[in-house]
């Protein structure tokens, strides 16, 4: 979901259309430049327009202005659904007319998701320690 010219309400409806798109995501935000949240759009959660908190600290933000895209962890929502925060892509250039520059985000439901035909398994295989 990149960031567009239009307006902030053009955004949101693009990130509604998009999570109707695609059931595996179930989160999307944009963070402009400086790291601040301008958009969340959730099925989970209420829609945030504008909230202005601070991400320029957090890994999703560093990790995709410095490699371009950034890939999180798998976690458990609920203790027993396996989602990936975040998939993040950082938008260097922006909209050239307004020169809007910033990262969108999306969480992902890894697993509910997949289609294996009647018989099947799906593992979550992580990094692990050590």
């Amino acid at each position: 979901m990149p960031w567009s010219a239009g307006s902030i309400e053009q955004r949101r409806f693009d990130a509604l259309r998009l999570l109707r798109q695609v059931p595996a995501i179930t989160e999307l935000a944009q963070v402009d430049s400086t790291g601040k949240e301008r958009l969340r759009v959730s099925r989970l959660a209420m829609d945030v327009v504008d909230s202005g908190l601070d991400l320029s600290k957090d890994a999703k933000f560093t990790e995709a202005v410095a490699h371009k895209v950034y890939y999180g962890p798998v976690y458990f929502r609920r203790e027993s659904e396996p989602y990936m925060n975040t998939v993040a892509r950082w938008h260097p250039q922006g909209c050239r007319r307004q020169h809007r520059r910033g990262q969108s985000q999306a969480d992902l439901d890894v697993v509910s998701q997949i289609k294996v035909g009647e018989r099947g398994h799906a593992y979550v295989v992580g990094a692990g320690e050590g």
